[in-house]
């Protein structure tokens, strides 16, 4: 792709384009299109999802555990409640017995109080779990309008805003959730995706009022998922960054207090962020250090190399006050702290986990699975399909941008964000979401700076074309794996029915972190864990559990549930022999779990030893008409 040298992305400082208005008729055209979008990217979703051939309408029991579960037991306590928080909303006794839990303190409670509210006004006739789907898929799309806003703004033209978006709801990475009855990034990035447009809108008109939407939507998504965190974080250093290397400060601008307000209104508001000490995390210390380099420009009207040195000493300033209060206030300073172990971890292992699981961390090993893992290059070529070569354009253009210091900051940060979000992609195959979201405005605003004619006509319509077909094999072949296999669906269906007919109400249940919110969400009995592990409790009550499980004798898991005030405990045998690698059994030296220890007998399919363990009496056993055998309860005396 050829770019001019008048408008090229980074050769030149570039004022933002000024604004055009297109006739009535291609802004029709474009809300017509954009309506088209977020209609298809919700059909896709639901659709995808209620007619998976393992998806039941009439009950989520077979279909809900893990975080979806505890997401719906939280959206189903808050229907209960009329719409609202139940009373005991900041102690609930069902959720890590015996201590409970502050369940807007330790999870971003937000989707659920939206499906809660509607599922009231909307009289509840659906069963719970359809209406999540419907609208979480509905919610999730919504970010179409973001990026049809966000390419308007950067562009001034409504062709390419359309070409974005189109792109947007055709690429695989922008479907990572689909059949997901609930989970936060569904809710989350939406809102962030809202921040971009809203921080490029702030940036082009400088109002009070653009200024304040860009803080509160960047405020409600660091609200409504934990990891979005990290997000911001990302924003945060790229725009750090190019302060450092142009002296621009976006902060600089009249009313920008009013940014820094909003944001720390939500940091101390926010019981989720309250907890997590977000008004001292990283976002907030370069917040402060680019206010503190304003106000030494204003006042000393000193040169860029000094205002950027004030910027430096600030930040250190604020990275070292920060960590002083913070070990003063109460919060989970080391929340965060299995996060960073991780990135530390997959860069040390080239992103490969080490043959040896004791190599790290029981925290780094929990974290490292499922969306957390590093992604395949079919993975990642999967998700990010024909916008892929739009990122080598990213990196292209942004590195001379970047290197002459020159070019609108709106574009030179979209490139950056983009570009480091797809290497954290790499590391992390959740945060594909990031280049997913803004590579269709990156190949956008990129294609608008180029020469008009039939190559550039081609091109996008010959990549759009190509893409629309790969989507739709990925699409028709789609299986949820979520909801598989069927037989284990059966299974845990069955033995929660069980659960829920012979187990005396009230009594807590010790199970591994995956099916104990199944528990909690459909038989209302209090769990000693949960698989929400952002709080360094939580992930200290799993290694507990876990370890004694599985490197302990049966004597010692016994004493171990009792002093947890529990006498009931549910063993999943797939989960168990199916986790040697979490439990640290390495490969090189045992094939699975050593002899004399609880998951050795409790696992067992031999009756003379599940019945003769002592301290444990055999209540129930999946029968073997379902398929499998999976499950057990235990009576714990």
């Amino acid at each position: 792709m050829r770019v001019s040298e008048e408008q090229g992305a980074g050769d030149e400082d570039r004022a933002p384009l000024p604004a055009r208005t297109a006739p009535w008729a291609r802004h029709l055209v474009g809300l017509a299109m954009l309506l088209l979008a977020v209609g298809l990217g919700a059909t896709i979703r639901i659709h995808t999802a209620l007619t998976d051939p393992n998806f039941d309408v009439q009950s989520a029991r077979p279909l809900l555990r893990s975080d979806p579960a505890l997401l719906y037991y939280i959206t189903d306590r808050i229907v209960e409640a009329g719409g609202l928080p139940p009373e005991d909303f900041r102690a609930d006794r069902r959720v890590e017995h015996p201590d409970g839990a502050d369940l807007p303190a330790m999870f971003s409670v937000g989707q659920e109080l939206l499906v809660a509210g509607l599922y009231r006004w909307l009289g509840g006739d659906a069963p719970l779990h359809v209406f999540c789907v419907w609208v979480m898929g509905i919610f999730a799309s919504l970010a179409a309008v973001a990026v049809y806003g966000l390419t308007f703004e950067l562009t001034r033209r409504v062709r390419w805003a359309v070409l974005a978006v189109s792109l947007y709801v055709v690429l695989e990475g922008n479907y990572r959730t689909i059949g997901f009855i609930l989970i936060r990034e569904d809710f989350s990035v939406p809102w962030f995706a809202l921040h971009l447009w809203a921080a490029a809108r702030a940036a082009r008109v400088g109002s009070r009022r653009a200024i304040v939407a860009a803080a509160v939507t960047l405020g409600l998504a660091a609200s409504t998922w934990h990891a979005m965190g990290f997000v911001i974080s990302i924003e945060a250093a790229c725009l750090f960054a190019w302060f450092l290397r142009t002296g621009r400060n976006p902060l600089a601008a009249p009313g920008a207090l009013a940014f820094a307000g909003v944001l720390a209104a939500f940091a101390g508001a926010v019981p989720m962020l309250r907890a997590k000490l977000f008004g001292l995390s990283l976002p907030m210390q370069v917040m402060i250090a680019l206010l503190g380099a304003a106000a030494w420009e204003r006042l000393g009207r000193r040169p860029r190399q000094g205002t950027r040195i004030a910027g430096l000493l600030v930040l250190a300033v604020a990275f070292a006050g920060t960590s002083v209060v913070s070990g003063l206030l109460e919060g989970d300073r080391e929340g965060y702290a299995h996060v960073f172990e991780l990135m530390e971890a997959k860069v040390r292992h080239l992103g490969r986990l080490p043959e040896d699981p004791n190599e790290l961390s029981f925290d780094s090993r929990l974290l490292w699975q499922g969306p957390f893992q590093t992604a395949s290059a079919s993975y990642y070529i999967g998700s990010l399909g024909f916008a892929l070569p739009v990122l080598a354009l990213a990196l292209r253009f942004g590195v001379r941008g970047w290197r002459n210091g020159r070019g609108d900051a709106a574009t030179m940060l979209l490139l950056a964000f983009t570009v480091t979000g797809a290497v954290t992609a790499v590391l992390v195959r959740r945060t594909i979401i990031l280049p997913s979201l803004t590579l269709p405005v990156v190949a956008a605003v990129l294609l608008s700076r180029t020469r008009a004619g039939i190559p550039r006509t081609a091109m996008i319509a010959g990549g759009l074309a190509a893409q629309v077909v790969l989507f739709s094999v990925w699409l028709k072949d789609l299986r949820i794996p979520w909801y598989e296999p069927p037989s284990r669906n059966a299974e845990l269906a069955h033995a929660l029915d069980w659960i829920e007919r012979h187990v005396p109400p009230g009594e807590p249940l010790a199970a591994d972190f995956v099916n104990s919110t199944a528990v909690l969400a459909h038989t209302r009995h209090p769990i000693l864990q949960q698989p929400k592990y952002e709080t360094t409790r939580s992930r200290r009550r799993i290694e507990q559990f876990m370890t004694t499980f599985a490197h302990r004798s049966p004597e010692e898991l016994r004493r171990w549930i009792r002093s947890q005030r529990c006498r009931y405990l549910l063993v999943d045998r797939s989960f168990w022999l199916g986790a040697g690698y979490l439990l640290g059994f390495s490969t090189k030296r045992t094939r699975g779990p050593p002899p004399g220890t609880a998951i050795t007998a409790l696992c067992s399919r031999d009756p003379r030893v599940l019945n003769g363990q002592a301290g444990f009496r055999l209540l129930y056993r999946s029968p073997e008409d379902l398929g499998g055998d999976s499950f057990r309860v235990f009576a714990v005396d």
